[in-house]
């Protein structure tokens, strides 16, 4: 699933490509002389792995929510409790936002 080329109607930055996959993503940066924009953590952990440079935003960005959604079927299932806990306390660690 992607899209090649053009241009956001919200900034002057054109679109090479676009990937629902993050590790695909950092390949065809690691290929090219295009910028990609990752979360920290993963680009460092993504940068052990490829030829790509980590560098900071120069800009500051606004929080976004971060969303999990699952069927209400589950809502009550105490396996999927578990793992939902699991994924929040492990995206405050890392994230440091409020889940």
């Amino acid at each position: 699933m992607g899209s090649f080329g053009g241009t956001s109607p919200r900034s002057t930055r054109s679109a090479k490509s676009r990937t629902s996959a993050a590790f695909a993503a950092c390949q065809i940066a690691a290929a090219g002389d295009l910028l990609l924009t990752l979360p920290r953590s993963y680009a460092l952990r993504m940068a052990a792995l490829l030829p790509v440079a980590v560098q900071p935003l120069p800009l500051r960005l606004k929080p976004f929510p971060l969303l999990a959604y699952w069927h209400e079927s589950r809502e009550t299932d105490r396996a999927h409790q578990w793992v939902r806990e699991r994924v929040a306390s492990l995206v405050r660690g890392t994230a440091g936002v409020a889940v």
